[in-house]
């Protein structure tokens, strides 16, 4: 990619998971079949906040399948729905994502009158933005990264609300920048229309 290279960026949406008639529901969106970024967000006090940003290079409907199954098996965390609707990380759940925690799944069960209705209120409450792209893996992987950090490098809570410890593939030194122009979504609290990647 030459150093002048310029991606338009358009995120349709918001759409959500859990209403499968609901003209918003996600399953049912017309880019579900293809590839590219995707963001999601939280209905917050300060607004509609960006909580994850995330790429593939499948469909969109394959990742998504992915990312609830790992909610409803407790692999994800997954905070207090009321608690995170004021920008306030509250823990319900601390997810089974690290390597050994496995064991962990007599403790999810267990707990499963008190985390499931909060589970199920958490995934309700949560929007998704789709933008189709046939950028190649790298470019997706540098898009993502300037989006992440474009949201984590503002002041709170626009800036503490994503989880820490994600890992992006940011620019290399060799690499001529890549600038990003975003459409779309002018409802996510501090979502910028020009990135550079």
């Amino acid at each position: 990619m030459n150093a002048s290279a310029e991606v338009q960026l358009l995120l349709e949406g918001p759409y959500q998971w859990l209403d499968g008639i609901a003209s918003d529901y996600l399953f049912a969106a017309a880019s579900l079949e293809g590839a590219g970024l995707y963001l999601w967000t939280y209905p917050t006090i300060h607004g509609e906040m960006a909580y994850y940003v995330g790429e593939t290079g499948r469909s969109f409907a394959g990742r998504m399948r992915e990312h609830l199954s790992s909610y409803v098996s407790g692999r994800y965390t997954f905070y207090d729905p009321a608690a995170f609707s004021r920008a306030q990380k509250l823990i319900v759940w601390e997810g089974m994502w690290r390597p050994g925690q496995e064991t962990r799944v007599a403790d999810f069960l267990g707990r499963h009158e008190e985390i499931i209705p909060a589970l199920a209120e958490f995934l309700r409450r949560l929007r998704f933005y789709l933008g189709p792209t046939d950028c190649d893996t790298r470019t997706r992987k540098r898009i993502e990264a300037a989006l992440a950090d474009s949201f984590s490098a503002q002041p709170p809570p626009v800036g503490t609300f994503q989880d820490e410890g994600i890992r992006y593939e940011r620019r290399r030194d060799h690499e001529g920048q890549l600038r990003v122009r975003v459409s779309g979504a002018s409802t996510v609290v501090g979502l910028r229309a020009s990135l550079a990647a």
